[in-house]
């Protein structure tokens, strides 16, 4: 999507929800909520129920370069 990059995690399992995807979500609020980065999150559930699909995550491009530039200079 031009100027926004989005992250999707996948939900494999068919009740609750998969463990590594709370990881990851944990290692992005730790990793960039300090910086002053935005970010969105989305849930998508499946139709008619209340099992989670996945989770989209979506930065703009501009923010995420930021994000990026700083990873490599250890600036974290």
């Amino acid at each position: 999507i031009e100027n926004l990059v989005v992250i999707n995690l996948k939900n494999h399992l068919k009740e609750g929800v998969d463990l590594e995807i709370v990881k990851i979500i944990n290692i992005v609020y730790q990793t960039v909520v300090p910086l002053g980065i935005g970010f969105d999150q989305q849930l998508y559930l499946y139709p008619n129920g209340n099992r989670l699909d996945r989770i989209a995550i979506s930065f703009e491009k501009a923010d995420y370069d930021v994000l990026n530039k700083k990873l490599e200079t250890g600036e974290i």
